[in-house]
């Protein structure tokens, strides 16, 4: 009988930690709803470049006179060339064209860029109109890609595990980029699932839990 109780009285506080430490490693848990989780595919990626500009003419009113120009960020101007393929968002219409030139120099970060318009712009189109533009690249084939998420060549992410529960950091490195899409080189399979939102609130933990 004292045996028995000598046992007790070292088993249970054994369990008792070993219960703490279990609950002290839980994963933490995570609303599906609070993120946003995208399936790598593979298959033809359009690599564009997107960027804000404005719609410039010395005669306010004549839609034929306007010309288009768009400020791209010099990191991003590196690839464009003349003749690729473009398209301008005035709010009132989309217009399609092709890019007619670059500036030579940069100033303040920024490469201005001419999109030569195919077709005419939408009526009541002045001069002074801020567009939205992007401008094609190039045409990726057979690649594997995923939605785009926080900028790096190689970034950790959270892959959902098969039973779609929990989800593990893995390093995942990234290629060429797109507006919204961006190709992946290593660390990622079609079909995986990843979160692409902002994780840094769980940067310390290496798994967590969906609900």
């Amino acid at each position: 009988m004292k045996s028995r109780f000598i046992a007790i009285r070292y088993i249970v506080p054994t369990l008792l930690a070993l219960q703490a430490a279990g609950a002290q490693v839980r994963e933490p848990t995570v609303a599906r709803t609070s993120i946003w989780i995208d399936t790598v595919k593979r298959g033809d990626m359009v690599r564009q470049v997107r960027a804000l500009g404005q719609l410039v003419g010395e005669a306010r009113g004549r839609t034929g006179a306007l010309r288009a120009f768009l400020k791209v960020p010099a990191a991003q101007a590196t690839d464009i060339k003349v003749g690729q393929a473009g398209q301008i968002d005035t709010r009132r219409g989309r217009v399609a064209g092709t890019v007619a030139g670059r500036s030579s120099a940069t100033v303040d970060g920024i490469v201005e860029v001419e999109i030569k318009l195919s077709n005419a712009l939408p009526d009541g189109t002045i001069a002074g109109t801020e567009i939205d533009g992007t401008i094609e690249i190039e045409r990726l084939q057979n690649v594997l890609y995923v939605g785009r998420p926080i900028a790096g060549s190689t970034v950790e992410l959270f892959r959902l595990e098969p039973d779609g529960v929990y989800a593990a950091r893995m390093s995942v490195s990234f290629g060429r980029a797109s507006v919204d899409v961006i190709e992946i080189r290593e660390g990622l399979r079609e079909g995986d699932k990843v979160i692409l939102s902002d994780m840094s609130a769980w940067r310390t933990s290496t798994r967590i839990r969906l609900e």
